[in-house]
């Protein structure tokens, strides 16, 4: 969600990751005309562009990340939890920034904020917890008010000022696996390009993309139980799988008339995930399968 001036520097087979982040035109750009073009959407798109900003100080004020050698054939990422460098320090003041806008959007309130007591210490568990369980920043363990969803944002933050540098050693022949070679996140988008028909996924959480199989569910790796519904325009379609009940949404892109961010991308598939949930379907399993 950001435009990166990364430099590497390699200590004892580790890269540290530093960077320089700012918003990017394009996505402001996105934004502008999803609203110009969708008015309804003025403000889901307002509240992601405060999560977007405050991302990108975040990722500024973060660590640099130091990553572990690449070990495709092992299935590593190359973040771990504590290769972020996280403190409760560090994290707290992020977390009470984020649920403060997301509160001042509707997003739950103080009186169904399970984790709004929770201290410092216990938020960073619960990031975690979240990281261990290739979680994306809406989905369980983060999915509980508007704190714990602060946490899964900020969680976001700290990921993404780290993913284009390293998304950038990714072996594409050596990586077949459904979860993110970068930070270990399941992914929330399959693009379809629309000249070679290849499949990406993309990290729910840093962004990361890498290749996979053209048909195949992600998270459990049945190949031969996969639905797949459409919006009513043929734009976008939710790919499910009906062994794992897990999704993914799906969009021939690049295209004239989408977005040409992927942040853009995903709020106009926000109605995709509202309809995917209300037929029972998640967007990660409940239980890790892959």
């Amino acid at each position: 969600m950001r435009r990166l001036n990364d430099i590497e520097a390699r200590t004892n087979g580790e890269t540290t990751v530093t960077r320089t982040a700012a918003l990017d035109d394009a996505i402001q750009t996105d934004l502008r005309r999803l609203v110009e073009r969708h008015p309804s959407m003025a403000g889901l798109v307002s509240l992601y562009q405060d999560i977007a900003a405050l991302q990108t100080r975040a990722a500024d004020a973060m660590p640099a990340a130091r990553a572990q050698p690449p070990q495709w054939d092992a299935g590593a990422p190359r973040l771990r939890f504590d290769d972020l460098g996280l403190t409760p320090e560090l994290l707290a003041p992020w977390v009470r920034e984020g649920r403060t806008l997301l509160t001042a959007a509707g997003v739950g309130s103080a009186g169904e904020d399970p984790w709004g007591d929770a201290s410092a210490a216990e938020w960073l568990d619960l990031a975690r917890a979240g990281f261990e369980a290739r979680a994306g920043p809406t989905a369980p363990p983060f999915a509980g008010g508007p704190s714990s969803l602060a946490v899964g944002q900020a969680l976001v933050g700290a990921l993404a000022g780290s993913a284009p540098a390293l998304r950038a050693e990714i072996d594409a022949g050596q990586w077949y696996r459904g979860y993110c070679p970068v930070c270990g996140g399941w992914p929330d988008l399959s693009l379809i390009a629309p000249d070679t028909e290849a499949r990406t996924l993309v990290c729910g959480r840093c962004d990361a993309v890498w290749p996979f199989r053209r048909v195949g569910c992600a998270f459990c790796g049945q190949d031969d139980r996969m639905q797949r519904s459409s919006s009513p325009d043929q734009r976008f379609s939710v790919a499910w799988c009906g062994h794992c009940r897990a999704y993914l949404k799906q969009a021939r892109w690049p295209a004239q008339d989408l977005p040409v961010t992927r942040l853009g991308l995903r709020l106009l598939m926000v109605g995709l995930d509202l309809e995917a949930q209300a037929q029972g379907l998640a967007s990660q399993p409940e239980q890790e399968s892959a």
